[in-house]
């Protein structure tokens, strides 16, 4: 059991960091991590204490601090060179991905089940890695996304070596606007959630309305006794920018047409919480006044968006 005191300062802090190492995603939770990860050796070095990023690997905790350099310095050499071919836009490109997608993703459950992944993943790192063995002082942060990630008894483990467990929650959308999500996540988050709280001596937000949230539902619910809650505020970053070769032409043409308006642009992946709905029933008005006005939706395909998409 941890028995050691919430404020004294620690030894090490270790970023738990396993689904975005394992993701090709680079945006919301994933890109937090990242930078995170990128800046964490520096930020040891002006807080005097390690900043260590691990991975769950065999159901262990392993030390993933060159792992992660290697990645982020792969990821940043291949950026500018090696763009992502640019090929011409499908004709009905929201059906053609949507029917990609499921077939990608039938086939990998199919050769390589989640399941096998994690085995082979924890056979490399028993073999290669250097397993993170807790000791009173250490401070083991939730950086990632976890519902996906058995990590339970791992963390379970370093509470009874004395670690202290700290966890950010970046929102409560799923508690608090379920019918935005499948009703499958919703259930999972909410069993995640619970077991969150279960193992955590404090909390990181990204905001103070959510920071608020949480607190409520500690105090509300069946976890009476309250926490620390904190929020820290996301900084910003912007990708270098493509050359004008690696856009496609179709693309170029939308926006650099001198005989028609120029569209209006809305970023973000294709899922109800994004209000694209709402978006087109503003324009259905517009366009009765200005039947010229164009609208580009650019953005991943999400879920429930299959009537936007049809």
């Amino acid at each position: 059991m941890n028995t050691s005191s919430p404020h004294r300062r620690p030894t090490r802090i270790l970023l738990e960091s396993t689904s975005a190492y394992g993701t090709p995603f680079t945006t919301g939770i994933q890109r937090v991590v990242r930078s995170v990860v990128s800046h964490a050796a520096a930020a040891g070095r002006d807080l005097g204490v390690p900043c260590i990023p691990v991975l769950l690997r065999g159901g262990r905790f392993y030390d993933a601090g060159h792992a992660w350099h290697r990645k982020l310095r792969a990821r940043h050499d291949r950026e500018p060179r090696d763009p992502r071919p640019a090929g011409p836009a499908a004709p009905s490109f929201a059906t053609g991905r949507t029917a990609w997608a499921a077939v990608r993703h039938r086939f990998r459950k199919i050769a390589a089940s989640r399941t096998l992944r994690r085995w082979v993943a924890g056979a490399y790192w028993r073999v290669a890695g250097e397993p993170v063995e807790f000791r009173e002082g250490d401070l083991l942060l939730l950086l990632d996304e976890t519902w996906k990630t058995p990590l339970w008894p791992a963390v379970e483990q370093a509470r009874e070596q004395g670690c202290r467990v700290g966890s950010v929650v970046y929102d409560l959308l799923p508690l608090d606007h379920p019918h935005f999500f499948q009703e499958a996540f919703v259930e999972t988050y909410r069993r995640w959630l619970d077991r969150l709280t279960a193992h955590s001596d404090f909390f990181l937000t990204i905001s103070r309305s959510v920071a608020g949230r949480l607190d409520e539902r500690l105090l509300g619910g069946r976890f009476g006794d309250p926490r620390p809650c904190a929020a820290f505020r996301l900084g910003a970053d912007s990708p270098r920018a493509v050359s004008p070769a690696d856009v496609r032409p179709a693309l170029r043409e939308l926006f650099d047409s001198a005989d028609q308006p120029t569209p209006y642009l809305v970023v973000g992946t294709l899922e109800p919480r994004k209000n694209h709905e709402f978006v087109l029933d503003a324009f259905d008005l517009l366009w009765q006044r200005q039947p010229s006005a164009r609208l580009c939706f650019v953005g991943r395909i999400g879920w429930k968006c299959r009537d936007l998409c049809a």
